[in-house]
C-alpha cells in the first residue's frame, strides 16, 4: 500500500511522519497488502496560531475497482486526530472489505433452486 501525507499550513516533521505511518499505514497493510491500494493523508491546520477546534486529519483510501472511502477528524490536538482516524479508517476499510466480500460469496436465491 502506498502511503502519501501532505501538510496544509501545518509542518509535520520526522516525527509527525512517523506516528502516521505507524498509526494509520501499518495497521492498513493488514486490510490491504496490495501496492495498488493508496492511503492519501492530508494533515490540515485550519485556524493557524489563534488554536481552537481547528486539527484536522483528512484521510482517503483508494481500493483497486471501489470508490474510494474519505474520513475527516477534527480537534484540538494534531496527534489526536490521527490517533481517533486510526480506529474510525480501520473500521471502515473492514466493513467495505466484509461487504465486498459477502457479495462476491453470494450464490442463487433459495427459492431458484427448486426446494433442494
Amino acid at each position: 500500500m502506498k502511503l502519501i501525507l501532505r501538510a496544509v499550513h501545518y509542518r509535520a516533521g520526522a516525527r509527525m511522519q512517523r506516528f502516521v505511518e505507524s498509526q494509520l499505514g501499518e495497521p492498513l497493510e493488514l486490510f490491504l497488502p496490495e501496492p495498488a491500494a493508496e492511503l492519501n493523508v492530508i494533515l490540515r491546520d485550519k485556524n493557524g496560531p489563534r488554536g481552537g477546534q481547528d486539527k484536522e486529519c483528512s484521510v482517503t483510501v483508494v481500493i483497486p475497482g471501489a470508490p474510494p472511502l474519505h474520513l475527516v477528524e477534527v480537534t484540538d490536538d494534531m496527534y489526536k486526530s490521527v490517533h481517533l482516524m486510526r480506529d474510525r479508517v480501520e473500521r471502515a476499510v473492514r466493513k467495505f472489505l466484509e461487504r465486498r466480500r459477502d457479495h462476491s460469496h453470494e450464490g442463487p436465491p433459495a427459492e431458484s433452486l427448486g426446494g433442494l
